[in-house]
Protein backbone atom coordinates (compact mmCIF):
# COMPACT_ATOMS: atom_id res chain seq x y z
CA UNK A 1 0.00 0.00 0.00
CA UNK A 2 1.43 3.34 -1.08
CA UNK A 3 0.84 6.14 1.43
CA UNK A 4 0.80 9.86 0.67
CA UNK A 5 0.62 13.12 2.64
CA UNK A 6 -0.09 16.59 1.28
CA UNK A 7 0.81 19.84 3.08
CA UNK A 8 1.67 23.40 2.03
CA UNK A 9 5.37 24.35 1.86
CA UNK A 10 6.49 25.92 5.14
CA UNK A 11 9.45 27.92 6.34
CA UNK A 12 11.79 25.76 8.43
CA UNK A 13 8.89 23.61 9.77
CA UNK A 14 8.57 22.02 13.19
CA UNK A 15 9.50 18.36 13.74
CA UNK A 16 5.92 17.15 13.24
CA UNK A 17 6.13 18.16 9.57
CA UNK A 18 9.09 15.83 9.11
CA UNK A 19 7.40 13.05 11.07
CA UNK A 20 4.63 13.21 8.47
CA UNK A 21 7.21 13.01 5.67
CA UNK A 22 8.96 10.09 7.35
CA UNK A 23 5.70 8.14 7.69
CA UNK A 24 4.70 8.16 4.00
CA UNK A 25 6.04 6.97 0.67
CA UNK A 26 5.23 10.17 -1.22
CA UNK A 27 4.97 13.67 0.23
CA UNK A 28 3.39 16.41 -1.89
CA UNK A 29 4.09 20.09 -1.31
CA UNK A 30 0.73 21.78 -1.91
CA UNK A 31 2.17 24.83 -3.65
CA UNK A 32 -0.61 25.77 -6.08
CA UNK A 33 -3.16 26.97 -3.53
CA UNK A 34 -3.73 30.44 -2.11
CA UNK A 35 -1.00 31.96 0.03
CA UNK A 36 -2.19 32.50 3.61
CA UNK A 37 -0.79 35.67 5.13
CA UNK A 38 -0.85 34.55 8.73
CA UNK A 39 0.28 31.01 8.13
CA UNK A 40 3.63 29.26 8.30
CA UNK A 41 4.71 29.78 4.70
CA UNK A 42 7.10 32.63 5.56
CA UNK A 43 7.65 32.33 9.31
CA UNK A 44 8.26 30.06 12.26
CA UNK A 45 9.42 30.21 15.87
CA UNK A 46 12.67 29.68 17.71
CA UNK A 47 13.29 29.33 21.43
CA UNK A 48 14.82 32.22 23.35
CA UNK A 49 15.49 32.78 27.08
CA UNK A 50 12.25 34.76 27.25
CA UNK A 51 10.12 32.27 25.31
CA UNK A 52 9.24 31.63 21.64
CA UNK A 53 10.25 34.28 19.11
CA UNK A 54 9.07 34.66 15.52
CA UNK A 55 11.56 34.56 12.67
CA UNK A 56 10.16 35.55 9.30
CA UNK A 57 10.85 36.19 5.64
CA UNK A 58 9.25 39.40 4.27
CA UNK A 59 7.09 38.79 1.22
CA UNK A 60 5.31 40.89 -1.38
CA UNK A 61 1.64 40.26 -0.61
CA UNK A 62 0.14 43.75 -0.52
CA UNK A 63 -3.02 43.76 -2.62
CA UNK A 64 -2.31 40.23 -3.86
CA UNK A 65 -5.11 38.48 -2.02
CA UNK A 66 -5.46 35.61 -4.47
CA UNK A 67 -1.81 34.88 -5.22
CA UNK A 68 -0.68 31.29 -4.98
CA UNK A 69 2.08 30.03 -2.74
CA UNK A 70 4.23 29.21 -5.76
CA UNK A 71 3.91 32.83 -6.99
CA UNK A 72 4.76 34.57 -3.70
CA UNK A 73 7.94 36.62 -3.91
CA UNK A 74 10.46 37.48 -1.19
CA UNK A 75 11.13 41.16 -0.52
CA UNK A 76 14.91 41.23 -0.78
CA UNK A 77 15.09 45.03 -0.58
CA UNK A 78 15.77 44.75 3.17
CA UNK A 79 18.54 42.72 4.88
CA UNK A 80 16.04 40.28 6.36
CA UNK A 81 18.37 37.28 6.14
CA UNK A 82 21.11 38.96 8.17
CA UNK A 83 18.59 39.97 10.83
CA UNK A 84 17.15 36.46 11.02
CA UNK A 85 20.57 34.85 11.18
CA UNK A 86 21.59 37.22 13.93
CA UNK A 87 18.60 36.09 16.01
CA UNK A 88 19.48 32.45 15.39
CA UNK A 89 23.12 32.97 16.31
CA UNK A 90 22.26 34.87 19.49
CA UNK A 91 19.95 32.11 20.71
CA UNK A 92 21.71 28.97 19.45
CA UNK A 93 25.36 29.98 19.21
CA UNK A 94 26.26 27.83 22.21
CA UNK A 95 24.13 24.81 21.21
CA UNK A 96 26.16 21.57 20.77
CA UNK A 97 25.63 21.25 17.01
CA UNK A 98 25.31 24.91 16.04
CA UNK A 99 28.54 24.92 14.03
CA UNK A 100 27.45 21.83 12.11
CA UNK A 101 24.22 23.31 10.71
CA UNK A 102 24.54 27.08 10.89
CA UNK A 103 26.80 27.38 7.79
CA UNK A 104 24.13 25.56 5.75
CA UNK A 105 21.37 27.82 7.04
CA UNK A 106 23.45 30.93 6.42
CA UNK A 107 24.22 29.91 2.84
CA UNK A 108 20.57 29.11 2.08
CA UNK A 109 19.16 32.32 3.50
CA UNK A 110 21.80 34.71 2.19
CA UNK A 111 21.61 32.98 -1.18
CA UNK A 112 17.82 33.03 -1.42
CA UNK A 113 16.49 34.36 -4.72
CA UNK A 114 13.01 35.85 -4.85
CA UNK A 115 10.76 32.77 -4.61
CA UNK A 116 9.45 31.95 -1.13
CA UNK A 117 8.22 28.59 -2.35
CA UNK A 118 11.62 27.61 -3.65
CA UNK A 119 13.26 28.62 -0.39
CA UNK A 120 10.75 26.63 1.67
CA UNK A 121 10.98 23.51 -0.46
CA UNK A 122 14.75 23.54 -0.84
CA UNK A 123 15.42 23.97 2.87
CA UNK A 124 12.89 21.24 3.64
CA UNK A 125 14.63 18.92 1.19
CA UNK A 126 17.95 19.71 2.85
CA UNK A 127 16.58 18.93 6.30
CA UNK A 128 15.12 15.66 5.04
CA UNK A 129 18.67 14.79 4.06
CA UNK A 130 19.99 15.68 7.51
CA UNK A 131 17.33 13.43 9.05
CA UNK A 132 18.02 10.58 6.65
CA UNK A 133 14.52 10.60 5.14
CA UNK A 134 14.10 8.72 1.86
CA UNK A 135 10.53 9.78 1.06
CA UNK A 136 9.75 10.85 -2.51
CA UNK A 137 9.02 14.59 -2.57
CA UNK A 138 6.72 16.09 -5.21
CA UNK A 139 5.01 19.42 -5.91
CA UNK A 140 1.28 19.65 -6.60
CA UNK A 141 1.93 22.24 -9.30
CA UNK A 142 3.87 19.60 -11.26
CA UNK A 143 0.74 17.47 -11.48
CA UNK A 144 -1.29 20.27 -13.12
CA UNK A 145 -4.76 19.50 -11.77
CA UNK A 146 -6.22 22.95 -12.39
CA UNK A 147 -9.06 24.45 -10.34
CA UNK A 148 -11.07 21.70 -8.67
CA UNK A 149 -12.88 21.19 -5.38
CA UNK A 150 -10.65 20.99 -2.30
CA UNK A 151 -11.59 17.41 -1.45
CA UNK A 152 -11.33 16.31 -5.06
CA UNK A 153 -7.91 17.97 -5.30
CA UNK A 154 -6.52 15.76 -2.53
CA UNK A 155 -8.13 12.66 -4.02
CA UNK A 156 -6.72 13.44 -7.47
CA UNK A 157 -3.28 14.14 -6.07
CA UNK A 158 -3.29 10.78 -4.31
CA UNK A 159 -4.35 9.10 -7.55
CA UNK A 160 -1.70 10.99 -9.54
CA UNK A 161 1.09 9.51 -7.42
CA UNK A 162 -0.52 6.06 -7.15
CA UNK A 163 -1.34 6.32 -3.43
CA UNK A 164 -4.09 4.22 -1.88
CA UNK A 165 -3.71 5.65 1.63
CA UNK A 166 -3.79 9.26 2.81
CA UNK A 167 -2.09 10.31 6.05
CA UNK A 168 -3.63 13.32 7.76
CA UNK A 169 -2.61 15.22 10.84
CA UNK A 170 -4.80 14.87 13.94
CA UNK A 171 -6.07 18.46 13.80
CA UNK A 172 -8.23 17.62 10.78
CA UNK A 173 -10.57 15.71 13.11
CA UNK A 174 -11.79 19.02 14.50
CA UNK A 175 -13.19 20.18 11.17
CA UNK A 176 -16.26 18.87 9.37
CA UNK A 177 -15.73 17.57 5.84
CA UNK A 178 -16.94 15.02 3.35
CA UNK A 179 -14.93 11.82 3.04
CA UNK A 180 -17.19 10.24 0.43
CA UNK A 181 -14.78 11.19 -2.34
CA UNK A 182 -11.99 9.24 -0.61
CA UNK A 183 -14.23 6.25 0.03
CA UNK A 184 -15.44 6.24 -3.57
CA UNK A 185 -11.86 6.43 -4.80
CA UNK A 186 -10.82 3.51 -2.61
CA UNK A 187 -8.36 5.65 -0.68
CA UNK A 188 -7.82 4.83 2.98
CA UNK A 189 -7.76 7.74 5.42
CA UNK A 190 -5.46 7.54 8.44
CA UNK A 191 -4.50 9.98 11.18
CA UNK A 192 -1.06 10.59 12.65
CA UNK A 193 -0.88 10.89 16.41
CA UNK A 194 1.77 13.11 17.96
CA UNK A 195 3.32 11.73 21.11
CA UNK A 196 6.71 13.39 20.94
CA UNK A 197 8.94 13.41 23.97
CA UNK A 198 11.10 16.36 25.00
CA UNK A 199 14.70 16.43 23.80
CA UNK A 200 17.74 18.20 25.31
CA UNK A 201 17.08 21.89 24.64
CA UNK A 202 19.30 23.90 26.92
CA UNK A 203 18.00 26.03 29.78
CA UNK A 204 14.41 26.85 30.69
CA UNK A 205 11.18 24.97 30.11
CA UNK A 206 10.96 22.73 27.06
CA UNK A 207 9.15 24.27 24.08
CA UNK A 208 8.16 21.72 21.46
CA UNK A 209 6.41 23.76 18.79
CA UNK A 210 9.40 25.55 17.34
CA UNK A 211 11.29 25.20 14.08
CA UNK A 212 13.16 21.95 13.49
CA UNK A 213 16.42 23.93 13.48
CA UNK A 214 16.08 23.94 17.28
CA UNK A 215 16.18 20.14 17.22
CA UNK A 216 19.11 20.06 14.80
CA UNK A 217 21.21 22.52 16.79
CA UNK A 218 20.64 20.65 20.04
CA UNK A 219 20.64 17.01 18.95
CA UNK A 220 22.61 16.82 15.72
CA UNK A 221 22.68 13.32 14.19
CA UNK A 222 20.28 12.08 16.88
CA UNK A 223 17.59 14.51 15.69
CA UNK A 224 15.91 11.88 13.51
CA UNK A 225 14.99 9.76 16.51
CA UNK A 226 13.05 12.71 17.95
CA UNK A 227 10.97 13.27 14.81
CA UNK A 228 9.07 10.01 14.41
CA UNK A 229 5.50 8.98 15.10
CA UNK A 230 4.56 6.50 17.78
CA UNK A 231 1.19 5.61 16.26
CA UNK A 232 -1.03 6.07 13.23
CA UNK A 233 -4.77 5.51 13.55
CA UNK A 234 -7.22 4.38 10.92
CA UNK A 235 -9.52 7.24 9.97
CA UNK A 236 -13.29 7.46 10.07
CA UNK A 237 -15.84 9.59 8.23
CA UNK A 238 -13.93 12.84 8.67
CA UNK A 239 -12.03 14.41 5.80
CA UNK A 240 -8.42 15.62 5.62
CA UNK A 241 -9.57 18.13 3.02
CA UNK A 242 -10.59 20.31 5.94
CA UNK A 243 -6.88 20.98 6.41
CA UNK A 244 -7.09 23.37 3.47
CA UNK A 245 -9.52 25.54 5.43
CA UNK A 246 -7.98 25.14 8.88
CA UNK A 247 -6.41 28.05 10.78
CA UNK A 248 -2.66 28.28 10.21
CA UNK A 249 -1.82 26.77 13.59
CA UNK A 250 -3.57 23.56 12.56
CA UNK A 251 -2.21 23.48 9.03
CA UNK A 252 1.34 23.04 10.15
CA UNK A 253 0.84 21.51 13.52
CA UNK A 254 -1.05 18.74 11.75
Amino acid sequence: MKRAAIIQPCFLPWRGYFAIIQAVDVFIFLDDVQYDRRGWRNRNKIKTPTGPQWISVPVDSKGKYDQLIQDTRICNETPWAKKLLRAVEQNYGKAPYFNQYYPWLKDRLLGAADSLCELDIQTTRDICGFLGLQTELRRSSELKLGKIDRTERLVHLCRAVGASSYLSGPSAREYIGEAQAFTSAGIELRYAQYDFLPYPQGGGDFIGEVSVIDLLFHCGPAAASHAQFGAIEKGDCESPAAMLNAPHEDLIRT
